[in-house]
């Protein structure tokens, strides 16, 4: 049940600042409510929700600096998952494929690479850290699919790049830069509720 909902707030399921009812979560997985709150306290503890005294549980707002900010941690997570691999000439040989299902979101492809990448550097907590902050870009990550205009042409220059640290950490500032340029558009589509969906 805990991987069911850190996947769902991964797709970005719910909305930013949407309450996780613990009662209605209780219901649809079929549990009583103390393994749901025991999840989402679990998650609160990794910084994926937010937990109010008083108020419960909920998906995280998110405002142009945070975005900002969560862009850059990102791009942090990945430099630091190269530095950590250092001089390898050929990365490809350590990362898995990037490769998500036939027909795959393009968000999806490059959110498996960087997942790939982080692993291949041998750093647990960075891992850990990393999958955290993915969760938590979850929202985001859809809004961007409707921004984002050339995100297979993005993913089709990535998968022409050498796949060594210069060329990976190149590519990587281009990534996060777009997204930076963009974070305007993307928290504007965020909050006209278009990219949600229920399962």
């Amino acid at each position: 049940m805990l991987r069911a909902l850190r996947s769902r707030l991964a797709d970005g399921v719910y909305a930013p600042g949407e309450a996780l009812a613990i009662v209605e979560l209780a219901q649809e997985f079929e549990f009583s409510t103390t393994p749901i709150r025991e999840a989402l306290g679990w998650l609160a503890g990794e910084q994926v929700i937010e937990e109010r005294r008083g108020a419960g549980f909920s998906c995280w707002r998110v405002e142009y600096d945070l975005l900002l900010s969560l862009y850059d941690l990102h791009e942090a997570y990945v430099r630091l998952a190269l530095q950590s691999l250092g001089a390898r000439r050929d990365l490809g040989v350590l990362i898995e494929s990037g490769e998500a299902p036939a027909g795959a979101e393009p968000i999806r492809q490059a959110a498996r690479t960087f997942r790939s990448l982080v692993a291949a550097s041998g750093n647990m907590p960075l891992f850990q850290a990393h999958g955290a902050l993915t969760v938590r870009l979850g929202n985001i990550r859809r809004a961007e699919n409707a921004v984002l205009l050339d995100q297979h042409g993005e993913l089709a220059a990535f998968e022409a790049v050498d796949w060594n640290c210069e060329a990976l950490s190149a590519w990587t500032t281009r990534y996060h830069r777009v997204r930076r340029d963009h974070a305007a558009e993307t928290l504007k589509h965020m909050a006209s509720g278009q990219i949600y969906y229920r399962i």
